[in-house]
């Protein structure tokens, strides 16, 4: 198939909250004479059915990232090969709304993906049972955790499946788990948040949602333009994960699922997603292993182009466009 043009159009879907939208960008292959298959970087989908209809992708991205972030890539590709892709920012996060700002919810994170995936099903533009999911970091636990009325297929870069490097014994630990507490007690009594950065350097000695190498300077390169990662985050977005095991659920999967997954990722460590993909009833679990860190798939690193052919791949293998 020879690459497609496409266009992109900002959007904006009703939330689970009264007055809040989530901001979206529409991929949509030209000429487009179906419904199409779309990636909603979360989807659910039935193999019986798709003769005349586009599927359609979904994409969020990884904690405190916004889809200004490297995202746009991605839902180009898919497009010049005929899938439609949805790109969202979760409530109070990038160009959606919600306030306070930059908090991490995860119960709301995963209630964004079910508004988009309502509004796919609801538009004729779109094959309600060809959806597929597509989540990067933390947002790729979420293809795990999100029940619906159908199945869908999924794929999961680098993904967050609850194995992180264990906290050390040391006074940032202590400060991080002081602020985290206390932020959590203003908001529940609905004052603002204590904000920390949500990425530094190790050796900074300062407050962080993600402390390890190289992890603010590669969110700071995923932008393109200053300012599109601003690097803070409430405090009691540390309790958010480590309360958060999507792992859980990986047993309840029933349809194909694709991790992509880095071997020295410090983030999201790779054991977790060697785990999930073995326990994925009927073998439906399909791990394509990568060299280098957690950052080293992302657009302008050096596995972006085998994370992206392997998810293209996968794509027209399970659900051809």
């Amino acid at each position: 198939m020879a690459d497609l043009q496409y266009t992109k159009t900002s959007i904006k879907i009703i939330s689970a909250t009264p007055g809040w939208h989530l901001d979206v960008w529409q991929y949509l292959s030209i000429p487009s004479t179906k419904p199409a298959p779309v990636i909603i970087m979360y989807v659910k989908f039935h193999w019986e059915k798709y003769e005349s209809k586009i599927g359609a992708i979904f994409r969020a991205h990884g904690i405190t990232a916004n889809k200004l972030m490297g995202l746009a890539p991605y839902a180009e590709a898919f497009a010049s090969i005929g899938y439609a892709s949805m790109i969202f920012d979760y409530r109070r996060w990038g160009l959606s709304d919600g306030t306070p700002r930059n908090v991490v919810v995860v119960k709301e994170q995963l209630e964004d993906y079910r508004a988009v995936i309502k509004y796919v099903r609801q538009d004729p533009t779109f094959d309600a049972e060809r959806v597929i999911l597509f989540g990067t970091s933390f947002s790729g636990c979420s293809l795990r955790s999100i029940p619906g009325p159908s199945e869908a297929n999924s794929a999961a870069q680098c993904p967050f499946t609850g194995s992180t490097a264990p906290l050390k014994a040391n006074f940032i630990t202590v400060k991080q788990i002081t602020c985290a507490i206390l932020c959590a007690v203003k908001q529940l009594m609905g004052m603002p948040p204590i904000y920390i950065l949500a990425a530094a350097e190790p050796s900074s000695r300062q407050v962080a949602l993600l402390s390890s190498e190289g992890a603010g300077a590669s969110l700071h390169a995923l932008g393109s333009r200053p300012g599109d990662f601003p690097n803070k985050v409430s405090a009691s977005s540390l309790l958010q994960l480590a309360s958060y095991n999507p792992s859980s659920t990986a047993k309840q999967i029933m349809t194909p699922l694709l991790i992509v997954a880095p071997e020295a990722d410090n983030l999201c460590l790779f054991p977790g997603a060697q785990t999930v993909a073995s326990i994925i009833p009927d073998d439906q679990g399909e791990l394509v292993t990568l060299s280098g860190g957690h950052f080293s798939v992302y657009p302008g690193r050096e596995n972006f182009q085998r994370s992206l052919e392997a998810q293209v791949e996968f794509l027209r293998r399970v659900v051809p466009a």
